[in-house]
């Protein structure tokens, strides 16, 4: 997989970012590193968020494919479920 596309290399990148955070006495730099994190954090939940896209993607592909019923839990709902 690319790292654009891996959650948790992101999530390890803030982390560490959050670790180096704390050891800096610079403010300046401490905020910048901080920064960094949050943007981290973006890029995780973007991977997320694609790679979710990717599965529904390919689980309506299969659907129209093959006629046979998915398995429970991967077909979509006939009706939006209500939250």
């Amino acid at each position: 997989m690319d790292v654009v596309g891996d959650e948790q290399h992101w999530r390890s990148q803030v982390q560490e970012a959050l670790s180096l955070a704390e050891s800096l006495q610079d403010h300046q730099a401490k905020r910048v590193t901080l920064e960094l994190a949050l943007v981290y954090g973006r890029l995780a939940e973007y991977a997320k968020r694609r790679q979710r896209e990717k599965v529904a993607a390919a689980v309506e592909l299969l659907s129209k494919t093959h006629p046979a019923p998915l398995p429970a839990g991967l077909a979509r709902p006939a009706t939006p479920v209500k939250p």
